[in-house]
């Protein structure tokens, strides 16, 4: 799972556009993740949803849930890191929420962190004698 701070990610289903905008830039995430009143998943906004919320002359205090996408893609948090990976290519998106039997949210795994190589902290002496 990634190590970012992904409960900052979580919003009320009762915010405006202009909450959403301000938690996607102090955010590290890119995304938010919009729950209920007991942390069940019910949708994500990216950019990509505030661009067409403008678009469509949505103004800053319309509610989360007129341009949230109400059918995101989620993970189970037993699924494996090639699997995970094929699903976030196949949907072409950046960011999934990781979420239990309840469809509480529990997570966030990100493509960066997928991809990241593992550094090894080996430290290695190597000592060598003659020509």
């Amino acid at each position: 799972m990634s190590k970012i701070n992904w409960e900052s990610s979580l919003l009320s289903s009762k915010e405006d556009m202009k909450s959403v905008i301000n938690n996607l830039e102090s955010g590290q995430s890119r995304i938010a993740m919009v729950v209920d009143d007991e942390g069940r998943l019910i949708g994500t906004v990216t950019d990509g949803d505030i661009r067409r919320a403008i678009l469509v002359n949505l103004p800053m205090d319309a509610n989360v849930k007129e341009f949230m996408n109400n059918r995101p893609t989620s993970i189970d948090s037993e699924l494996k890191k090639d699997a995970i990976l094929q699903i976030m290519r196949q949907k072409e998106i950046m960011q999934i929420p990781i979420v239990d039997k309840s469809k509480k949210v529990v997570g966030l795994e990100t493509l960066d962190h997928l991809l990241e190589e593992k550094k090894l902290e080996n430290p290695v002496f190597i000592m060598a004698g003659g020509f």
